[in-house]
């Protein structure tokens, strides 16, 4: 199974390269917004599974190399956390901050969000991240 999935991530792999940049110009922000985030099960499965946890209060975060010459994005927010309104709210402003932060090229990045999060304010997420993306040695 496992075999199966990595033979699958490989084909991703290799079709995010061959895509890499040359888009039309009226859809470059959605050829972009495709690359640089998590899109697949076999991606988020692949990063669960080999990848390295670094954990905190309101965040949980696995990090994989990935081979590409830049770091891809997954949020994952479960029904745990609370109905659809929050969870949306959270995933907005875990893709601003992952937009906004200076991280290595090369890295899967997941963010597992746990329910506390949702009474946090913007600046508590944006410092768990922070302070998580350090701890994993990945900002520039």
């Amino acid at each position: 199974m496992l075999d199966l999935l990595l033979g699958v991530e490989e084909e991703y792999l290799r079709q995010d390269a061959s895509r890499g940049g040359g888009g039309c110009a009226p859809f470059s922000h959605i050829l972009m917004k495709e690359l640089w985030t998590l899109t697949k099960r076999p991606q988020y499965i692949l990063v669960y599974r080999r990848g390295s946890t670094y954990a905190d209060n309101l965040i949980v975060m696995k990090v994989l190399p990935n081979k590409l010459s830049l770091s891809r994005y997954g949020f994952s927010v479960t029904k745990k956390v609370g109905k659809a309104v929050q969870r949306n709210r959270l995933k907005r402003l875990l893709r601003e901050i992952a937009r906004l932060q200076l991280v290595k090229p090369g890295w899967d990045i997941v963010f597992i969000v746990r329910p506390e999060a949702v009474s946090a304010e913007y600046h508590q997420v944006e410092n768990t991240v922070t302070k998580l993306l350090a701890k994993a040695q990945l900002l520039q």
